[in-house]
């Protein structure tokens, strides 16, 4: 998943800490950290294990980068479709109502975890 959707998942109040993996800006020592300059930070995806060793502190910018399997289970007991279509692009449906797309309960993007991400915010509106 990329940064800016698991951002956007976050700001519209996807629940954190639950995921494997997460996104971090990092440093690997304070001395490191102290030099760090703040805008020039790149955000890595690692595994939620990773951060508890001595050899990672988190810096800022943490959000939950959560798959497949977790996005479907946030959408709750309406999610119906997942699919990919000829065009290569992922679609993925809430709810048996053959309007979802005027419905809006709808999700699509170039992978499924991005479908169903995308379905996710759809229904937090």
């Amino acid at each position: 998943m990329k940064l800016e959707l698991a951002q956007e998942l976050k700001d519209k109040g996807y629940p954190q800490g639950k995921s494997d993996k997460y996104w971090a800006v990092y440093a690997f020592n304070e001395e490191q950290m102290a030099s760090l300059d703040v805008e020039a930070l790149k955000a890595i995806e690692i595994p939620f294990e990773m951060h508890r060793t001595k050899s990672i502190k988190l810096f800022k910018g943490v959000c939950d980068s959560p798959n497949l399997e977790e996005l479907i289970a946030e959408c709750g007991e309406g999610f119906f479709k997942l699919w990919r279509l000829e065009s290569g692009e992922w679609l993925a449906t809430h709810g048996r109502d053959e309007n979802y797309r005027e419905n809006g309960d709808i999700g699509t993007g170039d992978t499924a975890v991005e479908a169903a991400s995308r379905l996710w915010v759809a229904l937090q509106q």
